[in-house]
């Protein structure tokens, strides 16, 4: 009886032990199950958490950007109204938790298109708060980038420019990113560079940007007929269902025609610009150049003063106080002038400095813009301003250096010419010289504003 006691003790022990050990193992199980859970949870509360502060950061980057746009559009325009629509969509979608990426860059571009419409550059800062907002997304930084570089470009941050397209071409290197950055090397003076970027963008992408490109830094390589030649496969390549572009090529090739010396081109590409975007001020100012050298008087005025009410930039208000001026209308031309002196250093101060150093005025003002200028850029045209500075001031053997180093692109662009001749003749180099430098100036005398061509006369009478 002892036994059997025994035996079944053992058994209820045996029995009391395998108990205990499926006990551990499910409750081991079940510890296991719930760490897992709780792991799993919290990995979700992680991604929840930086998906939530990823929306929060682009939200706060987009602050500016999406504060309510108040434009008005003319009649036809339908910019303000895109950009209020994509602001609405941008803000729904972030209020959901997502990253509207598409929005975002078309938003950008929106605001890009308003700043070259109404020459405002509060317009490309708020591209900017786009772009910068899309580069700070791993997935979406190169489209930030191509915004926050055709943004600097046009503010001309063109230091900040270059190194933002060096960057976007070592990262994705699609054709609008290598005429991005053939952009930024013509403006700071690096041409062959540029050709370089071009012709990448133009094996990538033959088309009317890349072909405009091309033609351009032709031109400014001396080669009149090859730049003549590719704007017009620029023009070829165009839809009118993109106007803007379309008119722009035109512009352009109107302009080659006009230093050229072929009016009549000159005026049908011209004319042909303004029947595909009749608001171009660039085409009006175009046609109006050769309206003036054909004696057109009349009509040329009505053109400048068109060109400057849609673009009240130094470039068409000095254009249009000179044909003022020449039509006998001096109270009206000096008030354009005034409206171009309180503005001129803030729209463009270039083109400001070289009306003051062409009316030999506020030299000193000139002197400051052009030194920031140069921190930035040191193409031709830049130069030449420096050289007419120096030669205003007296500095004839500097103007020399610096006009020469400005020549040595080939460049035919009729200012840069016309201030090479005075150069010239400051100097007192050999007579031989100085007829070569005016004879080149007055055969592109028809590329210069009337003030100029008054400079070149008075300069070099017959």
């Amino acid at each position: 009886m002892r036994d059997n006691d025994t035996k079944s003790t053992s058994v209820l022990r045996l029995l009391a032990c395998e108990l205990f050990f499926l006990v551990s193992v499910v409750a081991t199980s079940c510890d296991s199950g719930t760490k897992r859970e709780d792991d799993e949870s919290r990995a979700k509360q992680a991604h929840t958490v930086s998906a939530d502060l990823t929306v929060l950061r682009m939200r706060e980057a987009l602050r500016l950007a999406l504060i309510e746009h108040k434009g008005a559009s003319v009649a036809g325009d339908s910019a303000d109204v895109q950009i209020r629509e994509l602001q609405k969509r941008t803000q729904e979608k972030l209020a959901a938790g997502t990253i509207p990426v598409v929005e975002i860059e078309k938003l950008a571009w929106a605001f890009v298109d308003k700043a070259r419409r109404a020459h405002d550059d509060g317009y490309y800062r708020l591209a900017r708060a786009c772009g910068e907002g899309l580069s700070s997304d791993a997935t979406a930084r190169a489209a930030g980038l191509l915004i926050l570089g055709h943004a600097a470009q046009s503010m001309h941050e063109f230091v900040k420019a270059e190194a933002i397209a060096r960057e976007l071409t070592t990262l994705r290197g699609n054709p609008f990113d290598w005429g991005l950055l053939g952009d930024i090397l013509v403006d700071r003076g690096a041409l062959i560079e540029a050709s370089e970027a071009y012709q990448r963008m133009v094996d990538a992408k033959p088309c009317l940007q890349s072909y405009v490109r091309a033609g351009h830094i032709r031109m400014l390589a001396g080669d009149l007929e090859g730049a003549v030649q590719l704007t017009k496969y620029a023009v070829r390549s165009g839809s009118r269902r993109a106007p803007e572009p379309l008119a722009w090529a035109y512009t352009r090739l109107s302009r080659l025609h006009m230093l050229r010396g072929e009016e009549a081109e000159a005026l049908q590409a011209s004319a042909s610009a303004l029947e595909v975007l009749p608001t171009s001020a660039a085409a009006l100012l175009a046609r109006a150049s050769v309206e003036a050298a054909r004696g057109q008087e009349q009509a040329a005025l009505a053109d400048y003063r068109n060109a400057a009410r849609l673009a009240p930039l130094p470039e068409y208000q000095w254009a249009l106080a000179d044909a003022l001026r020449d039509s006998g209308q001096e109270a009206e031309a000096a008030t354009v002038e005034r409206e171009l002196e309180k503005s001129g250093a803030r729209n463009d101060p270039r083109t400001f400095a070289f009306y003051l150093l062409t009316r030999s005025k506020r030299l000193e003002q000139a002197s400051e813009l052009l030194t920031k200028e140069l921190e930035q850029r040191r193409d031709a045209n830049t130069l030449d301003a420096l050289a007419f500075l120096q030669l205003r001031q007296g500095k004839n053997n500097e103007a020399q250096k610096t006009i020469l180093e400005a020549l040595a692109t080939r460049t035919c662009e009729p200012r840069v010419l016309l201030h090479a001749a005075l150069i010239a003749k400051a100097i007192a180099v050999a007579p031989q010289d100085i007829e070569h430098a005016m004879q080149r100036a007055r055969r592109m005398a028809h590329g210069l504003l009337p003030s100029e061509r008054k400079i070149l006369q008075e300069s070099f009478p017959d």
